[in-house]
This record gives C-alpha cells, structure tokens and sequence, in this order.
C-alpha cells in the first residue's frame, strides 16, 4: 500500500478453515456534547436556552 509516508506492507490473516464469526461492538454511550456537535455537523442549529424575562 502506498502512503505520505511511503510503500507500507500491509499482511491481512487468512481465515482458511471459516472458523471466523463475525460479532457487532457496542457503541460508546452518547453524551450531550457529542451529540450537539454531531447535530452541528448535520448543519441543525443549536442554540443554548435562555433564561426567561422576568417582566
């Protein structure tokens, strides 16, 4: 595989005899900033909340 960095071997195991199962992870838990700034990356506008007049 060629790089920035240069020419990198890359060796990739071979399952031959299909003992492989492939399994799902778990995803890291979402955190409000997290999900704020994916919001924003979504191009949605968030706004944080303002206190309340007292008039």
């Amino acid at each position: 595989m060629l790089t920035d960095a240069g020419l990198v071997e890359v060796k990739v195991p071979r399952d031959t005899s299909g003992t492989f199962e492939p399994q799902t992870a778990d995803r890291r838990p979402q955190t409000a900033d997290r999900a704020a700034r994916a919001a924003g990356r979504a191009g949605c506008a968030a706004t944080r909340p303002t206190p309340m007049d007292p008039r």
